[in-house]
């Protein structure tokens, strides 16, 4: 059964269940209230043939029981019932069987005693003359009213015209609600495997549908964002892992065809180490990568020291890059060294940090970064890593956190396309702010804030 039908038959059902619920209600409430204009009525009648018979000349006689000349006085279907204070019948209309022990011991108990006499309904009064004659008043009738019948047909109509009218809106309504679901299946239709950049319409309302979409979006850029870097990994390992790869076996195969000296052996293993380093490198920041993405191990948080963090990142770099200058401004440290403690986790950190260093010193001509550390305010350290490189386009911005990309700028310098994007990524995941500026000048700022800015 489709969303659509089941709307409109839950919306009809309810619907219908609290029209009758009402509907009942009114009629119950009127019926009642004629009820007691009937047995208000009978009781009237009672009281006035009491009042009658005693005032008349003939009073309680035989004759009197079943009215002049046998005949009826009343509607057949009604009568009055008159007992004396010994229970015995002294007065009817009509013939009647007799009233049960039983019920007349109940009316002179409760004064007041209403209850059934075959088909017909019966007020029973005690009632005490101003003369202090004891008496038994019984009024019997057929409750019969043309306006309660006539209200039961117009609420029967109501009911049926008001079931048509909802089950008519009720589909239109169902069919409204499920046209922003059928445009999200159509829009979903469209994506075809290589055209996953698409995404599917919002629209401007905030409902649930809406954000359904929104959801869905967020997926397709997951699945795009995984797609790019499956495709980048691939591009990565055809070109730049097959190339240090093909040098190194090229440069062994040279130096193994003949007999060579310790020096000849030294000079052809140097660079061998140095393409087996940048292999290694690379392997270990895609491994870095593939588990923070996939998220296969827990990240644990702890204390670091974001000072004594950094000295050690510039010590490793100057060992294995001695040409490369890195100046540190710590004119703007606070005294207080627990300032400089944030909860994160240390070796994505130092990870993070010493690529933004490294990719600094690379990029500049003179392969010289310069560090700032400073404090937004006490407890929210910040650090700028400035490079003397070509400033990167405000369009290239985003893009170079994203896996293997390359800017056209720095293609000719040897890289691999990962470093950035772990940054980004190490960052995200302590839920630090990265930014990227530039003064115009000296070249780009990367801007590490380690605090959160929600």
């Amino acid at each position: 059964m489709q969303i659509k039908t089941k709307l409109t038959l839950t919306y009809f059902f309810v619907t219908a269940l609290l029209l009758f619920l009402a509907l009942m209600l009114i009629y119950l409430s009127f019926k009642g209230q004629m009820e007691k204009q009937f047995y208000l009525s009978l009781r009237t009648n009672a009281l006035m043939t009491l009042s009658m018979i005693e005032r008349s000349d003939y009073g309680f006689n035989q004759e009197s029981l079943y009215g002049a000349d046998e005949k009826p006085l009343l509607n057949v279907k009604d009568n009055i019932l008159i007992y004396n204070d010994r229970d015995q019948l002294v007065f009817s209309f009509m013939e009647e069987p007799l009233i049960n022990q039983e019920i007349l011991d109940k009316i002179q108990k409760d004064g007041e005693y209403l209850f059934p006499l075959g088909p017909y309904k019966a007020i029973g009064i005690n009632y005490q003359t101003p003369g202090g004659k004891q008496f038994v008043l019984i009024g019997k009738g057929e409750f019969i009213s043309e306006e309660l019948k006539s209200l039961q047909g117009i609420l029967v109509w109501t009911f049926i015209v008001f079931l048509l009218i909802t089950a008519i809106a009720g589909y239109f309504n169902a069919r409204r609600a499920m046209l922003p679901i059928q445009r999200v299946i159509q829009d979903m239709d469209n994506i075809l495997p290589d055209q996953l950049s698409a995404r599917i319409y919002v629209g401007p309302s905030q409902d649930e549908i809406a954000h359904l979409a929104t959801a869905f979006n967020d997926l397709l850029a997951r699945i795009e964002e995984a797609f790019n870097i499956q495709k980048g990994f691939l591009s990565f390992i055809s070109h730049e892992v097959r190339n240090p790869l093909a040098s190194i076996i090229s440069r062994i195969e040279v130096h193994t065809m003949k007999e060579r000296t310790i020096e000849e052996y030294k000079n052809c293993l140097t660079p061998i180490l140095k393409d087996a380093r940048e292999l290694e490198q690379m392997a270990s920041q895609l491994m870095q990568l593939t588990r923070i993405t996939a998220g296969a191990e827990p990240i644990e948080f702890k204390d670091v020291r974001l000072d004594e963090l950094i000295w050690d990142i510039i010590r490793s770099i100057k060992s294995m890059y001695p040409e490369y200058q890195i100046q540190v401004d710590t004119s703007e440290l606070p005294e207080d060294a627990d300032q400089f403690i944030l909860l994160g986790n240390e070796i994505l950190l130092k990870t993070a940090i010493a690529n933004l260093i490294e990719n600094a010193c690379k990029y500049s001509s003179d392969h010289a970064a310069f560090v700032r550390i400073y404090f937004e305010s006490p407890g929210r350290p910040m650090i700028d890593i400035v490079d003397h490189a070509t400033i990167i386009p405000d369009e290239e911005k985003a893009l170079l956190f994203k896996p293997f990309y390359r800017s056209n700028t720095h293609k000719k310098i040897k890289g691999s396309g990962i470093g950035l994007a772990l940054v980004a990524l190490i960052m995200k995941v302590h839920n630090f702010p990265l930014v990227i500026s530039t003064d115009g000048v000296s070249g780009n700022i990367f801007t590490l804030k380690f605090f959160s800015e929600r």
